[in-house]
């Protein structure tokens, strides 16, 4: 069922809950539906069903380092969270994504990939994917087929959801539970410990104006986001001066996103132009998709990656307007006199190579405390986003070597992006480039020991019995996948955790 902390008093919800999951996005939905089928859970969302500008100022932060989006604009403070803005590109992890890499300090993960391997059924039907979950291969793919040759390369896929809106998908679900309760406009301002400070007693929330109630359960969960988890363990200091799990230092460190950039633009041989705009579908089908090998990824020292192969329809175009085309793109003099005379841009490619890339671990790169407070005198996220020399070489050897590839597999040329080729370039910024995927990751991330992380490999928090981190904060690297998918499959492995 549904009660609105707005409308009722603090009676409505005094009892003592098996688990209390505060965060009703992917995540936190997630967790809540499979747990209330043995367990009297509470939810509690910070905002109503739908946005609003009361609910989202609570989410207003400060920028400091890299330029990056509006905290406010990034992610949505609803039943559903951020699927309700998610555009439903779907995939798992890679295998050696887990694995500690020599190169990348801090890499690893205290689980593999089988240990979320048995999960991926369940989480295709929360997301609505068909399962199996396969690629379209019904289309003439010279491309894919040219490049997987590689050594170096390799062809593979993304699963798309529709995308699913959770919130909406399982209102009626949460509705009908008897064991479910979701209490809107419940914000979290504090995480009260037992007395030996080995255990959370209780969550502290407020509705909007103010009035305060305590949420009693055996055990906690912690689902509100890879900004807004650090930054809710960070002002719960209370009673920890330097804030809940933070015993050395590493909530809000590594933050961690998907630096998403244009490589270059490309212009292809003439067969295998025919040849796509004769199969042409549409945009979506069109997307071919690659990452390196593990061998590349050695050879290199770089991290995992993503290429996006994303051919124009109006530039595959042959005979005369082709010709005139490439007469056009010859001079840059002629280029700009063909856009003064025709009023309009003169596109010279037959498509562009954009790039979503695992970002490398950066202890400097985090999610701190500003000095401004919000209306519940809660200190607001201060992001520090920072990139460094391994980020650099892995988007830069990615773009080479498909170049590369891409003219010796007879299938075009490839023209790379100037900043990429300089040591002193800045990565382009907001306004300049996509720059980023709105990927919150890392800042709570799951460790061996609490030297090198927050979390355990069962996403409790070290030195607390009953507390649990989800979504992808607690990612121990990014990968290039991106993270809905693996946030749903670890979800359900802590939801199997518990019910244990």
């Amino acid at each position: 069922m549904f009660i609105d902390l707005n409308e009722v008093d603090g009676a409505a919800v005094d009892k003592l809950y098996d688990i209390c999951i505060c965060g009703a996005g992917v995540a936190g939905i997630t967790l809540a539906l499979e747990l209330a089928e043995r367990f009297r859970v509470i939810l509690l969302e910070g905002g109503g069903m739908q946005v609003s500008a009361e609910s989202q100022r609570l989410y207003q932060g400060e920028i400091a380092g890299r330029d990056y989006f509006d905290l406010a604009a990034t992610r949505l403070r609803c039943l559903g969270g951020s699927s309700n803005h998610w555009a439903g590109w779907c995939r798992p992890l890679d295998a050696h994504d887990f694995e500690s890499k020599p190169h990348h300090e801090f890499s690893g993960w205290p689980i593999g990939h089988e240990d979320l391997k048995p999960h991926l059924e369940r989480a295709c039907d929360i997301l609505d994917i068909p399962w199996p979950a396969e690629a379209d291969t019904t289309h003439p793919d010279a491309i894919r087929s040219q490049i997987d040759r590689s050594d170096d390369l390799q062809a593979i896929d993304f699963w798309w959801s529709a995308p699913t809106r959770v919130g909406a998908k399982y209102e009626q679900t949460i509705r009908s539970n008897p064991n479910l309760t979701c209490l809107l406009h419940a914000n979290l301002t504090d995480i009260r410990l037992r007395g030996d400070g080995l255990a959370v007693e209780s969550f502290e929330v407020r509705d909007y104006s103010g009035k305060p109630v305590s949420i009693r359960a055996d055990r906690f969960i912690l689902a509100t986001g890879g900004i807004e988890n650090p930054r809710v363990l960070l002002n719960c200091n209370s009673q920890l001066p330097d804030g809940i799990g933070n015993s050395e230092g590493l909530v809000g460190r590594f933050f961690t996103e998907h630096p998403h950039h244009l490589v270059g633009n490309f212009i292809l041989e003439d067969h295998i132009r025919e040849q796509l705009a004769e199969s042409w579908v549409d945009y979506w089908s069109s997307l071919r998709f690659f990452s390196p090998t593990p061998a590349f990824m050695t050879r290199e020292r770089i991290l995992n990656f993503g290429l996006r192969f994303i051919p124009s329809q109006t530039s595959l175009t042959g005979g005369v307007r082709g010709a005139l085309k490439d007469l056009v793109c010859r001079a840059a003099v002629l280029e700009s006199t063909a856009e003064w005379v025709s009023g309009e841009d003169v596109n010279c490619f037959d498509g562009a190579i954009r790039i979503a890339f695992e970002q490398a671990l950066n202890i400097d790169s985090r999610v701190r405390l500003s000095g401004k407070t919000d209306r519940f005198g809660r200190r607001r996220a201060l992001l520090d986003w920072q990139l460094g020399p391994l980020d650099r070489r892995t988007i830069r050897a990615a773009a080479l070597r498909f170049g590369e590839v891409f003219a010796l597999s007879g299938l075009g040329r490839l023209k790379v992006e100037d900043w990429i080729l300089s040591d002193e370039a800045e990565f382009p910024g907001i306004g300049e480039d996509e720059t980023a995927g709105h990927h919150h990751m890392c800042t709570t991330r799951m460790g061996t020991t609490p030297q090198d992380g927050v979390v355990d490999s069962t996403q409790k928090v070290f030195g607390l019995d009953n507390f649990y981190i989800a979504g992808s904060s607690v990612f121990s690297t990014a990968g290039h996948a991106n993270p809905t998918f693996t946030i749903v499959q670890m979800s359900l492995r802590l939801a199997k955790h518990l019910k244990r």
